[in-house]
């Protein structure tokens, strides 16, 4: 295939040539560079991580409930009757050999649960990266548009990248990525 004689055009072939180029350029390097300098000026990132890590950490597991075995809290069911027998021969505690092992399983699950917790903490970062990547591969013509012009003409998903981002983080990609 042969180009077309662009001599008749009102603009040089070495104009377009430029005009192309330059419009890569916005569209592959520039818009990357604008909206993550925008998006890190807004402190998106430390807002993001802030909130997903109280938002993990709030979750506490339930108290670990041991049933305390004495005489009190097994006579007392009987009224005053059984209370008069705990304090006429003390109030002694039962200690039967299963309930030790159920509150140390119960101790080492709390553990666990509580370290699990602590580690989705840690990871928060990388999802609030991911939903900065995401958000500005998915939007990158609104970027380039916005870089392109000289931060002149302003998208609507550029106006609103705050809620572009929040969409980004929940999404499956981003909510399975370090959580």
């Amino acid at each position: 295939m042969m180009f077309q004689d662009t001599s008749n055009l009102p603009i040089s072939g070495g104009l377009i040539v430029a005009g192309l180029a330059y419009i890569a350029v916005t569209y592959f390097i520039t818009a990357d560079v604008i909206g993550t300098r925008t998006i890190a000026k807004s402190n998106w990132g430390k807002q993001c991580t802030s909130h997903l890590r109280s938002q993990i950490l709030d979750v506490q597991p339930e108290p670990i409930f041991t049933p305390k075995l004495d005489c009190n809290s097994l006579m007392g069911m009987f009224g005053e009757q059984g209370k008069a027998v705990c304090t006429k021969h003390g109030n002694p505690s039962f200690n039967l050999p299963f309930m030790d092992q159920l509150n140390v399983q119960k101790r080492r699950a709390q553990e666990y649960q509580q370290k699990r917790l602590q580690s989705a903490a840690s990871k928060v970062g990388l999802r609030c990266d991911c939903a900065v990547s995401l958000s500005l591969e998915s939007n990158r013509s609104a970027w380039s548009l916005y870089a392109g012009s000289a931060r002149l003409v302003t998208p609507h998903k550029v106006k609103n990248f705050n809620s572009e981002l929040i969409t980004a983080l929940r999404s499956p990609l981003c909510a399975s990525n370090g959580g």
